[in-house]
């Protein structure tokens, strides 16, 4: 199926709740009482229910395609992540993740979202002559673990799926933190056959081409404000362009996000863009209605 600006998926509304799991933060801890007062630790509520969630099942998956704006198709598919309550109401990443982080138990979500991922490629995307590679994000916890690329070629393997179904994003803040370990993760991974998307490029003010060097990345996926900023002068637009062309010419996909509106979308192609993704084609769908996407 391709994209239809006529036919929008306007079930969330703007990109700015879609369920994006981008975790760039390191181990939690929690403050550990003295001995002169040896009292019980108290667990934060939010924690216990999102172990709990877990358990049951309540964490759900939408997928929300990114499009060639040469072919017009779905050429792949972001993971994304919600978390449906008991009562039927939904959370957001934003309700959740910041405390996962923070008790150090988000690569407890990593591994909950890679497993269910895999189930839904296999049973919902391997229909068509044409394979999209589905997207998931990965925190700096799960990336720390020393058997990270095993566990995902392991999951993929019991599944029946090849790497090459897979593709990891890791934030650039993420990278930069630590640039010389998470980029040797990030290309074990690529070594491996999983892609690799360095995620939410631009939005730090530490950016560089040092990233781009050091990581062997199939895809960048510019951040959205530094798209926005780019046309408040002709020298911001001059050297955008040219760090597009400069990506595009070592065979790296450049993806623009949160495109939501038609001057948006111009602006994508007129920057070099080839792959877009946002409200304006779709909002993140089911794994059913995700598949008919899938040629």
């Amino acid at each position: 199926m391709l994209f239809d600006k006529n036919k929008r998926n306007d079930k969330n509304h703007s990109s700015e709740t879609a369920p994006k799991v981008t975790i760039g933060g390191g181990y939690g801890s929690h403050t550990q009482p003295t001995p002169a007062a040896p009292v019980a630790p108290v667990q934060n509520p939010i924690v216990a229910s999102i172990m709990n969630g877990l358990q049951r099942g309540e964490f759900v998956i939408y997928y929300q395609p990114i499009f060639s704006l040469t072919s017009g198709g779905a050429e792949q598919f972001e993971a994304l992540v919600r978390w449906r309550m008991p009562d039927g109401s939904m959370k957001y990443p934003g309700d959740f993740i910041p405390e996962a982080e923070r008790a150090g138990i988000i690569s407890r979500i990593d591994k909950y979202v890679l497993n269910k991922v895999c189930k839904d490629i296999s049973q919902y995307f391997m229909g068509g002559s044409h394979i999209p590679s589905v997207s998931i994000n990965l925190s700096a916890d799960s990336m720390r673990e020393y058997d990270c690329v095993e566990n995902i070629l392991r999951t993929l393997s019991e599944y029946g799926l090849t790497p090459d179904v897979m593709t990891v994003e890791i934030s650039e803040d993420v990278l930069l933190s630590d640039i010389e370990f998470f980029s040797e993760i990030a290309n074990s991974l690529a070594d491996s056959g999983i892609s690799v998307t360095i995620d939410n490029y631009g939005k730090s003010n530490n950016t560089s081409i040092h990233c781009l060097a050091k990581v062997n990345c199939s895809s960048i996926k510019f951040d959205r404000r530094l798209l926005d900023m780019s046309f408040t002068s002709d020298r911001g637009y001059t050297l955008l362009v040219g760090i597009i062309n400069l990506v595009r010419s070592i065979d790296v996909n450049v993806i623009a996000e949160r495109v939501e509106n038609d001057e948006q979308l111009d602006n994508s192609r007129n920057l070099g863009f080839n792959l877009v993704q946002g409200f304006y084609f779709s909002g993140p769908l089911t794994p059913e209605d995700a598949s008919l996407y899938v040629v």
